[in-house]
């Protein structure tokens, strides 16, 4: 009896061994660059909610700064004989001018907190505009409101400052 034997030829891919292993590699090369790309998102991500968390602070410490400039015209006793005084510069405190480092918090956003001054600069005499000429000038007490705000979320600070005149007294 014969046996037929068997013989084996290699395969014609066998050519290429060099190539084994290239889909794996490139896939994690792939990974590594999308890794690095998700990474450098989320830092862009996070610096960008701080600008704008910053932005809202200052925003905010400007707007209790206008209040506490609405304050001040709402409050006429920051701005009548008592505070007219012979030596201009010495003001009086808002809100509380007997503690002046005191900070109040705005309704409803106890966050922030305003402060500020009102200063009897002197008085002038003023032409009423739109009057007509038998008005002619009269005596005007000029006023100028420095008010502070600030945010304490970020400690961010703002002020802004106003003249106004009163007439009259």
């Amino acid at each position: 009896m014969k046996t037929k034997s068997k013989t084996y030829t290699s395969p014609p891919l066998l050519l290429h061994r060099s190539e084994d292993g290239y889909a794996l590699i490139l896939s994690l090369v792939f990974l590594v660059l999308l890794t690095i790309l998700g990474m450098g998102s989320s830092t862009s991500t996070m610096y960008e909610l701080q600008i704008s968390g910053n932005d809202r602070s200052r925003k905010s410490a400007f707007y209790a700064a206008e209040a506490g400039r609405s304050y001040v015209e709402s409050s006429a006793d920051l701005y009548n004989s008592t505070n007219i005084i012979s030596e201009p510069g010495n003001g009086i405190k808002f809100p509380n001018d007997t503690d002046p480092d005191e900070w109040v918090s705005l309704v409803g956003s106890p966050s922030e907190q305003m402060q500020g001054e009102v200063v009897y600069t002197g008085a002038a005499n003023r032409y009423l505009r739109g009057s007509g000429n038998e008005a002619g000038t009269i005596k005007a007490h000029v006023y100028r409101i420095t008010s502070h705000g600030r945010d304490t979320r970020n400690d961010a600070q703002k002020s802004i400052e106003a003249g106004f005149f009163r007439l009259g007294l």
